[in-house]
């Protein structure tokens, strides 16, 4: 009778006492549980939130203007530009040279939370049209101009505005009158090239300067100088109506684009 009592009473305390044990650790697995979600949540969120770089830099030491979105990076022309802090997206880059003659260059560029850094160096074509290239390596030597994008972008919120803004109305129509007004194309074409390296042009007014050069080839060779000077070089198809010929055109093309 003893024994038939002790079993179940036995098998009573041994559950009760786990039962117990559970419930004394149910808060600490809990907290367990909510400092590993927190770091998960964290890391997931500095995954996200890390933001990328862009550096390019002139082997040749040609001075230039890092362009993002439409917007000067640097206030004076630098040889090697790093811009840190830039949110995951797609910039429109555009490096403008201090020596007016070279040509801008031109691209869209992803920049990746999770990437460190887009590194790019500037080469030449055959032609002689600078070019983005990307780059393993950065030269030891020389100035390095750092800005953070995320002060700039908090400090100038307000007041940002597009760099480049073409000539007025009246500004054109007295610098076209100008031109007009001289007599030999060679002239005419130092003083059109003299504007435009001191001004930037829409494609509709490098078009109305083209058509005061008597020559093709001095038309063709304005339009060339002209190119970079442009706010709006989708449009520059509009400048090959001042050509009479179709291999002028070409030639225009071949140029600008490599074709």
């Amino acid at each position: 009778m003893f024994i038939a009592i002790y079993k179940p009473m036995h098998h009573f305390m041994i559950t009760r006492f786990f039962s117990i044990i559970l419930i004394l650790l149910i808060p600490f697995i809990a907290i367990a549980q909510r400092g590993r979600d927190n770091g998960r949540t964290n890391y997931n969120n500095n995954t996200r939130n890390t933001n990328g770089a862009i550096t390019v830099f002139s082997p040749d030491r040609n001075p230039f203007y890092l362009v993002l979105n439409g917007e000067r990076m640097n206030d004076q022309p630098q040889t090697y530009v790093t811009v840190q802090g830039l949110p995951s997206d797609v910039y429109k880059l555009e490096i403008e040279f201090q020596d007016a003659f070279i040509p801008l260059v031109r691209e869209e560029i992803e920049v990746s939370g999770r990437a460190v850094s887009n590194m790019y160096q500037i080469g030449w074509k055959r032609n002689r049209k600078p070019i983005l290239l990307p780059a393993s390596y950065a030269p030891m030597t020389g100035n390095r101009y750092v800005m953070e994008y995320s002060t700039y972008d908090s400090r100038n919120q307000r007041s940002r505005r597009p760099y480049k803004t073409a000539m007025g109305p009246r500004d054109f129509d007295a610098a076209r009158a100008t031109i007009r007004n001289i007599s030999f194309d060679e002239t005419k074409l130092k003083t059109a090239k003299g504007i435009a390296s001191t001004n930037f042009l829409t494609s509709d007014q490098v078009l109305a300067v083209c058509q005061l050069f008597s020559f093709e080839q001095t038309r063709l060779e304005f339009a060339k100088f002209a190119f970079a000077r442009t706010v709006d070089p989708g449009n520059y198809f509009k400048v090959n109506s001042a050509f009479s010929f179709s291999s002028t055109t070409d030639d225009l093309n071949k140029f600008l684009y490599g074709m």
